[in-house]
């Protein structure tokens, strides 16, 4: 037996590939079962959680993962190159209370605690209600803002910009 001992918490059929199965598990990550090979994606390679409760597919090819840490999307690419060795750990991007989750422990058991409406929409039960996530309206901003530093102050001194090399009382090396 391929799970032996693990509570499977969901199973998704791959939309694109009949032979491919996601399959969720409450603490050993996600997996993936094609063509009877078993291959595990936890948080050592890279998975924002290894409590993997609901599995939903949007139609850019990737996957929704709802977890007791959050909601979590992966490319299925990504998960593909993983499995087939090409890439040594994955990109999972998390989303959390600075997303706007109310709660971050997604609903087990419920048979339709997570499902994909009609025009794409992603809803998450959670513990506080429904995370509704619209995949066409994600937009992530991998570059970090410019830093701007108006003023310096050591010990409620200013220190104005144009002095360099001032030594301090109490300022080791920086």
């Amino acid at each position: 037996t391929y799970l032996s001992g693990t509570f499977v918490t969901d199973i998704l059929q791959d939309r694109h590939d009949n032979d491919v199965f996601w399959i969720g598990t409450n603490d050993s990550g996600l997996k993936r079962f094609k063509n009877g090979e078993l291959v595990s994606f936890t948080e050592d390679n890279g998975l924002a959680s290894n409590s993997v409760l609901k599995i939903l597919e949007d139609h850019r090819q990737h996957l929704w993962i709802g977890s007791q840490d959050g909601i979590s999307r992966l490319s299925k690419e990504d998960l593909n190159a993983f499995a087939g060795g090409k890439k040594s750990s994955i990109e999972c991007t998390a989303f959390g209370f600075s997303d706007g989750l109310k709660s971050l422990e997604c609903r087990l058991g419920a048979r339709n605690s997570a499902i994909k409406t009609f025009n794409g929409e992603l809803w998450f039960g959670t513990r506080k209600g429904i995370a509704v996530v619209n995949p066409e309206k994600v937009y992530i901003n991998k570059y970090a803002p410019p830093v701007l530093i108006k003023e310096v102050v050591f010990n409620y001194e200013v220190i104005p910009p144009e002095q360099t090399g001032r030594s301090f009382k109490g300022l080791k090396d920086l």
